[in-house]
């Protein structure tokens, strides 16, 4: 069973690397672009779901060991199909969505963050969105100790080593922090983090699935409805995330881990 674990783990751990980094192409980046006022969110969330509801269904009836083998590719291809339809929900609420958004769409989906409008004392949040109304009339309090206080008194370890690295990439509001993306991406010890902690997350709840797969791969048919399941349960629960991504200015971390 062990040996089924570890293979289930790298398979899971496939699918959110294909997921996180979906390889766009020139054509396929031209594509999503050209979503952009021509067709509504709740149209291409059905469209979306209707391919990989299929591919799904077609893999997980063939059952056996060759049901298995096809399970695993439909998978990670599923994986790239939802990264893309992360991104393609960011043009289609024309914003401009990059790669590296998927990190926090991720966090969404896993529960490690929420999507909000506004970052509540007491909450360290990552702004999405510079040029909202909202992060535009925020009332900014800059300068290392202002900062480094206010982590402290979040349980922040190494508060100010933070607050003086930060300095003009991190804001201390009405007893908030709130990060610019740029800060967290461009500390290479916090985006490992962020990424590192993510993945962990996303390959957990993933597996609870995957071994709800194993159990009915043999069988076909029923395989079938259940992989096909399963991939519905990705891509609904990441394209539901990546518009709450885009409709919000800020993600709120609902755990510190990463300045841990």
């Amino acid at each position: 069973m062990s040996d089924i674990k570890k293979k289930l783990e790298q398979l899971a751990k496939e699918v959110i690397d294909a997921i996180l980094k979906p390889s766009l192409n020139e054509k396929e980046e031209k594509a999503l672009n050209n979503l952009r006022g021509k067709i509504d969110i709740d149209t291409y969330k059905t469209k979306q779901l209707a391919l990989v509801g299929g591919s799904g269904g077609l893999a997980g009836a063939v059952g056996g060991w060759w049901g298995i083998g096809l399970v695993a590719a439909d998978l990670v291809w599923c994986g790239k199909v939802a990264g893309q339809s992360c991104l393609g929900i960011g043009y289609i609420l024309e914003r401009e969505p990059k790669p590296d958004d998927i990190e926090l769409i991720l966090a969404i989906w896993t529960g490690m963050a929420t999507a909000s409008n506004g970052v509540p004392s007491g909450k360290v949040g990552i702004v999405i969105n510079e040029t909202s109304e909202s992060y535009k009339k925020a009332v900014f309090n800059t300068g290392d100790a202002l900062i480094t206080k206010a982590l402290t008194k979040m349980g922040v370890k190494g508060a100010a080593k933070i607050g003086s690295k930060f300095t003009g990439l991190a804001f201390e509001s009405a007893g908030a922090i709130i990060f610019k993306k740029l800060a967290i991406k461009g500390s290479s010890k916090l985006a490992g983090k962020l990424l590192s902690i993510v993945s962990a997350k996303s390959v957990s709840k993933l597996l609870t699935k995957l071994f709800a797969k194993l159990g009915t791969s043999w069988i076909p048919v029923f395989g079938g409805i259940v992989c096909a399941g399963v991939n519905l349960w990705l891509v609904n629960g990441l394209l539901e995330a990546s518009e709450k991504y885009y409709k919000h200015d800020y993600v709120i971390l609902n755990d510190l881990e990463i300045f841990e």
